[in-house]
């Protein structure tokens, strides 16, 4: 029997880039897509990240959501590591000038 066929379970380990959470487990299928492997994500990851903010990176590849997962994972492999990359909603702060430190004077 192929170890390798579409309907295996695989199991994911997924990384976030801020360290925000730990690594998480999940396990999946080999014949999802990784448009269905984000929908997924998106409802059992801590923060419940809506599938079009994710971005998924596997082995330094930016993964297309028609893939499906067993074209992009190697077969030799245990599990997967794979990192997270989720858009920020948060508006980014402005920067403040300089303000002056009790006691200084600024000349020009």
């Amino acid at each position: 029997m192929d170890s390798w066929a579409v309907d295996s379970p695989v199991t994911l380990v997924l990384k976030a880039p801020n360290q925000k959470y730990e690594d998480q487990t999940i396990n999946c299928f080999l014949n999802w897509t990784v448009e269905r492997l984000k929908t997924h994500i998106s409802n059992v990851y801590p923060s419940k990240p809506l599938s079009k903010d994710q971005r998924l990176v596997y082995s330094g590849r930016l993964l297309q959501d028609h893939l499906q997962l067993k074209d992009v994972l190697r077969k030799q492999d245990e599990y997967h590591m794979m990192h997270l990359v989720c858009a920020s909603h948060t508006p980014p702060r402005l920067a403040l000038p300089p303000q002056p430190l009790h006691g200084q004077l600024f000349c020009s």
